[in-house]
């Protein structure tokens, strides 16, 4: 069993799962699986994995709804007696969930050997850009950043850009601001690395 991390974080818990078991064999384990309409949907083999990946994470938390729900925001939902809120993200490495029993949480992993500096004036504002320059992991590390700020606050059209500011912080920990028409949040995000992968979470205060 790939589980690659379970931490316990104010009453939630993140669980990373490496993505390195067979296809074949994770179909296996969900008898019911050539039934699923939502399954049946994915040609490509990686989003199979990924898919079936999240499924194996649910069953390790004792969910007997194995189904994942999603709000008219985008922002998905399960049903389990202790967990209410959860974030889902995936890299090329691993596969993560973020549960909370009663507050939002924000996910996202991602690769640090990605080029984000192709697309930095896309999310990156002129002085985020300057800063990233400075340290050759920080166009990552804001790109998830931001990735989890945008998974928390569940405004669709969001300018990463524009509308999202980051700052890096002491203690693996990073600042961030939502500035919208109708509203301004910051949040307290927090990192760590694994095995090449970059993960970003926070908890709605």
């Amino acid at each position: 069993m790939p589980l690659a991390k379970e931490i316990h974080i104010d009453e939630g818990l993140l669980l990373l799962w490496e993505l390195d078991e067979d296809l074949d064999w994770l179909k296996t384990q969900f008898p019911l699986l050539e039934t699923d309409q939502t399954f049946q949907t994915l040609k490509n083999k990686k989003r199979q994995q990924e898919w079936l990946t999240v499924k194996m994470m649910l069953k390790h938390i004792g969910c007997n709804d194995l189904k994942v729900y999603y709000n008219d925001n985008g922002q998905p939902q399960i049903k389990h007696l202790n967990y209410q809120h959860i974030s889902i993200s995936h890299s090329n490495q691993l596969a993560g969930i973020f549960l909370h029993p009663h507050r939002a949480v924000g996910l996202d992993i991602e690769s640090l050997t990605r080029n984000f500096s192709v697309i930095e004036k896309k999310y990156l504002s002129s002085a985020e850009i300057e800063l990233a320059n400075q340290n050759k992991k920080w166009h990552c590390l804001f790109w998830c950043a931001k990735e989890a700020v945008y998974k928390i606050a569940g405004i669709p059209g969001i300018h990463f850009a524009d509308q999202i500011s980051v700052a890096p912080e002491q203690n693996n920990q990073l600042a961030a601001a939502l500035k919208t028409p109708d509203c301004y949040q910051t949040f307290r995000l927090n990192y760590f690395e694994h095995n090449g992968q970059f993960i970003v979470y926070l908890v709605a205060t």
